[in-house]
């Protein structure tokens, strides 16, 4: 496949606040984080525009398990039309850019019952294997995943996934 970028913007949608990260990659492996955090969705909705077209911009979808849910997962899911309207990702090119997190749980863990705590431990094995603090580091010696919180955490796994199906085509 041919890339057209060698950047992912990838978001951990959320009611009001949304994590991020945005990776370089060779087109197999994410090389290095270049930003990450988690801001108010509005601010990343007027991120976004910046980088299209230097990223591949791609949000972690939520899906229905048949169970009833509430106010919050429907917010959430506007905020995904709303980031996806925002970076340029036309309807009929949306299935290329989300990721659902059942995907996320079997590309990285091989099971579905993963919890976060078995996700990041899967991108720390593969991104920082045996380094201390899960691959953080510290302030004068940083660590790949230096500055990582929960929701970084979960947009990096939204990256990783989308990555690995891409190098697969």
């Amino acid at each position: 496949m041919i890339r057209m970028h060698n950047k992912i913007f990838a978001i951990d949608p959320g009611t009001t606040h949304s994590g991020y990260v945005i990776v370089e990659h060779d087109g197999h492996e994410v090389a290095k984080v270049t930003a990450k955090g988690k801001i108010p969705n509005e601010e990343l909705l007027r991120q976004l525009p910046y980088n299209v077209g230097t990223a591949d911009i791609v949000v972690e979808m939520v899906a229905s398990y048949g169970m009833a849910v509430g106010r919050e997962v429907f917010e959430t899911c506007v905020w995904v039309g709303r980031f996806l309207q925002a970076g340029g990702v036309l309807p009929q090119e949306q299935a290329h850019h989300v990721v659902y997190r059942i995907e996320e749980k079997q590309a990285l863990c091989h099971d579905s019952r993963a919890k976060d705590a078995n996700i990041i431990q899967a991108l720390v094995d593969r991104y920082a294997p045996g380094r201390p603090n899960h691959g953080k580091g510290t302030k004068a010696a940083p660590g790949f995943f230096y500055g990582f919180s929960k929701d970084a955490w979960q947009a990096m796994a939204v990256a990783v996934t989308w990555l690995d199906r891409e190098a697969k085509k």
